[in-house]
């Protein structure tokens, strides 16, 4: 007896040694996936030290598929809670197990629905962490084109004043609010310690991942190499995102009355004949009677 206990003791003692060495281990590979001025929320500060575990797991079995799948996209999407794709891949279990105990919960208290709740809760909580990143995503490029015109006037501006492009990032920096200014942030600490812009360009590319911000760093790495008057580019830039805004903006114009047709039909237009209708034949009723 004494043996086991002893053996049981030493076991956990090198599982708790194993985990710490793994969860060192990952901190090595967090520095890309930061972002400046960010705070996790409470939810993810309890479960951290979960998440954590898991993760260090995971690096072990699923790093490369992680990274493959959710690497591009963490970073795209601003990672407000700081989280590498082994931890976001916890996150998913996590969000499985919850799932799975929910299903369990609703089977015990309502005992005549199937086993099958439970996978289907499972499976459906698994993925719902994907579809939250791919929300998440969805808005900031939605922010991101919103505002780029807005920025690139900005910069502009500046230029005009006298200021150098370097300087002129700074006071958009200082001035701008949301993603686009969080990612001009970044720029200027790529500037800083990139030898070439080049490539802090491209970072800036990569981090956004839209057409709209390709063609302005496209514009960008053009004055560069071609010493062109960047003033003039960036006016052309501003007239085309801009005129790109106003195009998005018709569009959804022109899509909301096909959108409003499902509501109308199964919302108002049944609102309208209770309304119209009810009292008539409550009339009818009184006099027939």
């Amino acid at each position: 007896m004494l043996i086991i206990t002893i053996s049981t003791i030493l076991c956990v003692i090198c599982s708790v040694l194993l985990i710490f060495r793994l969860i060192n281990q990952l901190k090595e590979t967090k520095d890309i996936y930061q972002r400046h001025g960010k705070k996790n929320q409470i939810i993810f500060k309890l479960f951290k030290p979960i998440i954590l575990i898991l993760a260090s797991v995971n690096k072990k079995f699923w790093e490369d598929h992680c990274n493959k799948k959710y690497k591009k996209k963490l970073i795209i999407s601003g990672n407000p809670y700081k989280l590498i794709p082994v931890e976001f891949y916890s996150v998913k279990e996590i969000s499985s197990a919850l799932g799975f105990g929910f299903g369990i919960f609703i089977i015990y208290n309502f005992q005549n629905l199937s086993i099958w709740l439970v996978s289907f809760f499972t499976v459906l909580l698994f993925f719902l962490p994907d579809l939250w990143l791919k929300e998440i995503i969805s808005k900031r490029k939605h922010l991101i084109f919103n505002s780029l015109s807005f920025y690139i006037d900005h910069l502009n501006l500046s230029i005009k004043a006298g200021l150098s492009f370097f300087d002129a990032i700074k006071q958009v920096v200082k001035n701008g609010t949301g993603p686009l200014r969080d990612e001009f942030e970044l720029l200027l600490i790529d500037l800083n310690t990139s030898p070439i812009r080049r490539q802090a360009f491209e970072k800036l590319n990569y981090r956004c991942d839209m057409y709209e911000v390709k063609a302005f760093i496209s514009a960008l790495i053009q004055v560069e190499e071609q010493g062109n008057d960047i003033s003039e580019v960036l006016e052309c830039q501003s007239e085309i995102r801009r005129d790109e805004r106003f195009k998005k903006a018709e569009e959804l114009a022109q899509k909301a009355p096909v959108k409003m047709i499902f509501p109308i039909i199964f919302f108002i237009i049944p609102t309208v004949i209770l309304i119209i209708f009810v009292p008539i034949y409550l009339r009818f009723m009184v006099e027939w009677n």
